[in-house]
């Protein structure tokens, strides 16, 4: 893992040289996640941030759908392309093909137990992909929420899916045994579970509507910790000795201490985040935000070091093998219409 980043990235993007993506189409593209134009921004005090060097760095049009990023495996996975999920080299930007998933992917990915996770929501379930042969090698039908504003875990024995209704009422924590695709125990957690990760010994779930997480343990399901968080806890990531939390409504990311359970940071970042994703990765923890177009955050300081490029509505973004990826798409008179952020990282 790199350390103690100095993040290279362009100022303008729009200055950056946009290519296709190698012809790929897609043969389903939905109109991308509700609520993702930003709205006007009440100005508001932010701390202080680094100036960001213009480096290489590179704009890949994409078809219009495209949406949630994973880097690892040495590939960048981004969803709803080629009717699943679409696969770039991750240091080079080049289209290396897609994998078509039962009725398209959705909600945000996971990577472990060597492959590639998604979630389905036309046919609701979990797939798995081969990173190395990009096919999939396993599905099960889970009742997962259909809306697409979660995510699913991978980590501490097993990969961890929220499922029962699209409210969650009656809602359910499944463990899937990650070789046999299998659901491996079923716990009953409290309704209303939005999105889910799994690591540093708990699996974490927010609650958006209540503005609090569940600490769950992987071998009991006993609920552990309840924590207040932000408003609007939505998406959240796992590392760096922390649980992040994108807190939508108030603009700021929580940093949760895994072994006290408590809140030990509110890092403000924006007035208030529309659509969004966040991830840890490359030593930082990354916001898809909606004042700029992603917000760096350093795990030691809990400051934001550098603000990323202009408000591009919404996407995700993630950071791994020395490369950041970010989505962005956006609508116009001609349409709905997306593009593929790749950014080098740099030493130093």
């Amino acid at each position: 893992m790199l350390t103690r980043l100095s993040v290279a990235l362009v100022l303008a993007l729009a200055l950056v040289a946009c290519r296709d993506g190698d012809g790929e189409t897609s043969s389903a593209s939905p109109t991308p996640r509700e609520g993702q134009t930003p709205s006007p921004q009440p100005e508001r005090e932010l701390p202080d941030i680094t100036s960001v060097r213009q480096a290489d760095g590179e704009a890949i049009r994409a078809p219009s759908s495209a949406d949630w990023i994973l880097v690892d495996f040495g590939r960048a996975w981004v969803s709803a392309m080629g009717g699943g999920v679409g696969f770039y080299d991750a240091e080079t930007g080049r289209l290396q093909g897609s994998v078509a998933v039962p009725q398209g992917p959705c909600a945000s990915m996971d990577s472990g137990f060597g492959g590639v996770w998604t979630a389905t929501c036309g046919k609701r379930g979990v797939a798995r992909i081969d990173p190395q042969t990009g096919k999939v090698t396993g599905w099960l039908a889970v009742d997962v929420p259909a809306e697409g504003e979660s995510s699913i875990g991978a980590g501490e024995g097993g990969i961890w899916a929220i499922a029962d209704g699209d409210d969650c009422s009656g809602c359910v924590l499944v463990r899937i045994d990650p070789e046999t695709v299998e659901i491996a125990d079923t716990y009953d957690v409290p309704d209303g579970g939005t999105a889910v990760r799994a690591g540093l010994g708990g699996i974490w779930i927010t609650y958006s509507s209540e503005d609090r997480i569940v600490r769950v343990d992987a071998e009991t399901g006993e609920v552990e910790s309840e924590i207040d968080v932000g408003r609007g806890p939505r998406f959240l990531d796992v590392g760096e000795g922390g649980v992040w939390v994108m807190d939508q409504l108030d603009g700021s990311v929580s940093h949760i201490d895994p072994t006290s359970n408590e809140i030990v940071a509110m890092i403000p970042v924006d007035a208030v985040i529309e659509g969004g994703d966040l991830t840890v990765g490359a030593g930082f923890v990354w916001l898809r935000a909606s004042s700029e177009l992603v917000a760096q955050i350093d795990p030691a300081t809990d400051r934001v070091v550098a603000r990323i490029g202009s408000p591009q509505a919404s996407g995700s973004a993630h950071a791994s093998d020395g490369q950041l990826w970010i989505s962005a798409h956006f609508e116009n008179d001609r349409g709905w219409h997306a593009v593929l952020y790749r950014i080098p990282l740099r030493d130093g």
